[in-house]
């Protein structure tokens, strides 16, 4: 399948999942009050952060898959999945029974929940605990269709079981279902993910073993890659969650919920950039071994573009209008709570969208180190700040500790990789590839801020969505007359549209 296929796909998903977030949050803050709500978003914040303890596995599948599949080498493909899969197994085991056990200690001394919900709660976080295994192998089997480029299959598995998900969410909660009825659903949808993906990796690989196993060499090889990503990987995820549950440990549980809100948004904009980025995974890999250096710097330099292009136009009418649209959206509590930190995790997230897709360069290039170094440094910088502010200054404080951790990776790390990385275009070139963008981006955030200050935007949700509407179209229209987005850019798009996928090799 092309790449411009796959990014397509992904960001269809992508549209899909956001727009279910944002339909679902209010109702499902409304059903479960602001303190089950913030323990449930705890719960989730966890659960990721321990399916990220994979000693990076799960990316190192997707880079060996895909070299080898390049190769044309299926034995060798099998060596890797097989073993990959008895590590997160492993993995996956330890750290679900780990949970389990210190759930008790979590709801009765480490977080701050209320006495009224501390049974709910404890049921909920062992309940939970069952994701954590199907996380991981989630995570294995997802690596095949990752690495064979068909990411339209991994797009039907977010919009199918994600809206399963949400929309069994608002049944339970219709029927007054508690927290432990809604981390259920949670968890049945992640066992029916993996068996999804299981079916896809049979169908595109019919002739491997797709059981666990273990091949001495394969294991080697995915452990030196993955020792070297997996500090990035796990810095990344602490950058991502670490923030909530540091406020449920240093604040009331409730002010978690005035923060995940715009948080939840906020995010959107690191993980557009992995909708664009994921696809480049695999294809750089095929590039390098290839050496087809100038088909990768030419689609580096266009998917740096398009990430722009994404992160600008979100940070200006997102940002510009954060006070009408937490109003309009959740209340006014929230656009007075959450504004000030929905700005900040903004930028923050646009810094961390940026270093995505150098980072996954260097992944494909086999060096994962370079990021990983700050991603570290970045992880260890937000967590100390982290409690130092929330005491200080709360919801406000906790954003600006994530904001001074991305900003390392956005003015420290993009510049070094580009140094080491010498298959990657020197970096002037793609900033001025990028200008136009940062420049539309700019002026659009000034229109919205003066448009938000009048108070037509938060009259109404027809009201915010006209102006949110007129804002993304000015943006638009000023990146086009600067270059940021090009009469080429509609014309590929067009293509890709109508272009049929390619035989994927067995």
């Amino acid at each position: 399948m092309t790449l411009g296929r796959n990014i397509l796909w992904n960001f269809l998903a992508f549209v899909w999942l956001s727009l279910l977030v944002i339909f679902v949050t209010p109702y499902m803050v409304h059903h479960l009050g602001l303190e089950a709500f913030g323990v449930w978003a705890v719960i989730v914040a966890i659960n990721i952060y321990l399916t990220a303890l994979d000693f990076g596995v799960g990316n190192a599948l997707i880079r060996f898959l895909a070299a080898e599949n390049e190769r044309g080498d299926a034995r060798q493909l099998e060596h890797y999945l097989r073993s990959g899969l008895t590590m997160q197994a492993v993995l996956g085991v330890c750290l679900s029974l780990g949970l389990y056990v210190l759930s008790g200690p979590l709801v009765h001394g480490w977080i701050q929940v209320p006495a009224q919900i501390q049974d709910d709660a404890l049921i909920a976080f062992r309940i939970s605990s069952f994701a954590v295994f199907f996380g991981f192998m989630t995570v294995a089997y997802a690596s095949v269709p990752a690495a064979l480029h068909r990411f339209d299959l991994l797009a039907v598995r977010t919009v199918l079981f994600f809206t399963l998900q949400f929309l069994l969410i608002v049944l339970v909660l219709y029927l007054h279902g508690t927290l432990p009825a809604v981390v259920t659903v949670y968890v049945s949808s992640m066992a029916g993910m993996l068996m999804y993906l299981m079916w896809v990796s049979k169908r595109l690989l019919p002739k491997a073993v797709l059981l666990p196993g273990w091949e001495r060499g394969a294991v080697m090889q995915l452990l030196r890659f993955g020792r070297m990503k997996f500090p990035a990987q796990l810095s990344a995820t602490f950058l991502q969650q670490f923030d909530r549950i540091a406020l449920g440990a240093l604040a009331p549980v409730n002010l978690v919920s005035y923060y995940v809100v715009p948080q939840r948004i906020s995010q959107r904009l690191s993980q557009t950039s992995e909708q664009i980025a994921t696809p480049f995974y695999p294809t750089i890999s095929s590039h390098l071994i290839a050496d087809r250096i100038s088909a990768l710097r030419h689609q580096y330099q266009q998917g740096m573009r398009m990430v722009l292009m994404a992160v600008c136009g979100a940070i200006a009418v997102l940002g510009g209008l954060a006070v009408p649209l937490l109003k309009v959206w959740m209340g006014d509590d929230f656009a007075r709570e959450g504004s000030m930190p929905f700005r900040l995790l903004l930028l923050a997230y646009g810094a961390s969208a940026i270093f995505t897709l150098p980072s996954v360069a260097a992944d494909a290039a086999l060096r994962p180190g370079i990021p990983a170094a700050f991603m570290v440094a970045g992880s260890l910088l937000h967590a100390v700040l982290l409690w130092i502010a929330i005491p200080r200054w709360g919801l406000t404080g906790a954003a600006g500790a994530v904001l001074c951790g991305y900003l390392i990776l956005l003015l420290g790390g993009v510049p070094a990789l580009h140094r080491r990385i010498h298959a990657l275009p020197p970096l002037a070139s793609t900033i001025m590839e990028c200008r136009g963008a940062l420049v539309a981006g700019s002026l659009t955030f000034l229109v919205a801020a003066f448009i938000a200050r009048g108070g037509y935007a938060g009259s109404g949700v027809l009201a915010l969505l006209i102006s949110a509407a007129g804002l993304s179209l000015l943006f638009l229209v000023l990146a086009y007359a600067m270059g940021g987005i090009r009469k080429d850019d509609f014309h590929r798009m067009a293509r890709t549209v109508r272009a049929r996928s390619e035989a994927v090799p067995q």
